[in-house]
């Protein structure tokens, strides 16, 4: 097959950021519809490629990926222009909409509720499909199912409660302690530590040791098991994993070199084949073949950086009298490389940088931002620092929209260039031991862990369409949540039946729910 010219790259990837809505994890399978299934471009295992590498590096997944497969398609040009592509048409309308609001008041943001309603339904749907479409393609099917709901188990807490206690109209507070609440970053450190340490054998003391280690950092860095904080929180604990599969990783290397001397192994396991001969389909990732797209990269931030210091010296006050625009670029770089999972795993770090940072009011930033990222398509990320960003030029330039926007698009391209450059610098190591067992392990589990970090999301979706119809309309949680079980039954059987094209699914579902809301309002 040809490879697709760079316009057919970027409306395929600006479809995907109009319909990807939920943000993290929750774009996987959209991506996987539009460049695997409907267009083939890739393979399933090049797709997999793309998703262990973004699964594993920091930043907002969609824009990974993105970038990943325009690199694979057009080298240079694709890797920039796929990831700004799945960026802009949610970023666009969510600055459409703090400018418009900033004008007219909340309107918008009410009228952008009420259709999320019908939009958070369609991405359950979407999110269901994918994961029942993971657990019937695995090889190992058990095997899939139990790490999907191990991950789940260790991750699912917060939002089982959410929604409980949305639907019951009683206080989170008011319900059991979540006994585990790991984070989506953990959970998947967890369990690619244990692939990585493990490798393609190992014996029971292995095992064990990397069981133990495992569940010592589960103990350490789950909410509700209440145990004191380590000296430098989870750095320590992140060095030992580390060190540990490094050394795993060296060990097996050298019993298969004894091994190819002549030398007996240490044990009689079968030894992990670490570096074999493999003739990839796509072109090796070289540090020369992604230099151009790395000045790209950070050149488009550079220049609107500069842009917004001459044009606006308003937000250049010096740093000691308050936030400025060189402070919000720091926290835009600072806050991507420190994500893991994207989508909601973004919020409490944000928040952190944004609002403890004096950028934006807390009451803004939960009320405003986090409402219409959430309800907006594409990466949560690439929305909710170009929002802090905008609330903070607005006010410090005496409410200038052309400052406001362009601090916007600085924020965005922050995202993007912070998102990127460490998934690039993986796929090189990735692909120079793409034969070893651990890359293949780590292949067969990557779905199977984002199908279960996919079950919190539907659920915490649900609870906030819930909480939007009785906000909205008045109506009482319990029949917000048949409402919604009604809903979601519909468009399974439309879609399984019928399987009428998805923006249909998408538009159907957010117009019934806003008529009711509107109605009702």
């Amino acid at each position: 097959m040809k490879p697709p010219v760079l316009a057919s790259l970027a409306s395929v990837f600006a479809r995907i950021g109009l319909v990807g809505f939920g943000g993290g994890s929750s774009l996987v399978p959209i991506i996987e519809k539009e460049i695997v299934v409907r267009h083939r471009w890739f393979s399933d295992k090049e797709y997999l490629r793309h998703a262990v590498a973004s699964s594993l590096t920091p930043g907002a997944l969609a824009i990974k990926m993105a970038s990943a497969a325009g690199l694979d398609i057009a080298r240079t040009r694709g890797a920039l222009v796929a990831p700004y592509a799945v960026v802009l048409p949610g970023l666009l309308l969510l600055l459409a909409i703090l400018s418009v609001s900033s004008v007219v008041g909340g309107a918008a943001v009410s009228l952008i509720e009420r259709l999320s309603v019908g939009i958070f339904l369609f991405i359950v749907l979407v999110l269901v499909l994918f994961i029942e479409k993971v657990l019937r393609a695995a090889q190992r099917r058990g095997a899939a199912l139990a790490a999907a709901f191990a991950v789940f188990l260790l991750t699912g807490g917060p939002s089982v409660r959410r929604l409980v206690a949305t639907v019951l109209s009683v206080p989170v507070d008011g319900l059991p302690p979540v006994l585990l609440g790991l984070g989506a970053s953990d959970a998947m450190v967890v369990v690619f530590f244990l692939v990585l340490y493990l490798g393609g054998s190992a014996g029971w003391p292995r095992r064990t040791g990397g069981a133990a280690t495992a569940l010592a950092y589960v103990a350490f860095s789950a909410q509700g098991l209440g145990l004191p904080a380590l000296p430098g929180g989870r750095a320590i604990p992140l060095a030992l994993l580390a060190l540990l599969v490094v050394s795993s990783v060296l060990f097996d290397s050298a019993r298969v070199r004894r091994t190819r001397a002549g030398t007996p192994a240490a044990s009689d396991d079968d030894l992990p084949q670490v570096f074999l001969p493999d003739t990839p389909t796509f072109l090796p990732v070289t540090f020369r073949s992604v230099l151009p797209a790395i000045a790209l990269l950070l050149a488009v931030p550079a220049v609107l950086l500069l842009a917004a210091a001459l044009l606006f010296p308003a937000l250049s006050a010096p740093s000691g009298s308050g936030p400025n625009v060189f402070g919000y670029a720091w926290a835009c770089l600072a806050s991507t490389a420190s994500t893991f999972g994207g989508g909601s795993a973004y919020l409490p770090i944000a928040e952190g940088f944004f609002v403890q940072g004096g950028f934006v009011p807390h009451d803004v930033f939960y009320a405003q931002l986090v409402t219409l990222s959430n309800a907006l398509p594409g990466p949560i990320i690439s929305e909710l620092a170009p929002g802090a960003g905008f609330q903070f030029a607005l006010s410090a330039s005496g409410g200038s929209l052309a400052a406001a926007w362009t601090v916007s698009l600085l924020g965005a391209s922050l995202t993007v260039a912070a998102s990127v450059l460490p998934m690039f610098a993986f796929l090189g190591f990735y692909d120079r031991l793409r034969s070893s067992p651990r890359v293949h392990a780590i292949q067969s589990i990557v779905l199977p862990v984002v199908s279960g970090l996919l079950v919190p999301t539907a659920l915490a979706l649900l609870a906030s369409a819930t909480g939007v119809l009785k906000a909205q309309g008045g109506i009482a949680p319990w029949f917000g949540a048949v409402l919604l079980a009604a809903g979601f039954s519909i468009l399974l059987v439309l879609s399984k039946w019928k399987k009428p094209a998805d923006i249909l699914l998408l538009a159907g579902s957010a117009g019934a729910y806003f008529v009711l809301l509107t109605f009702l309002g």
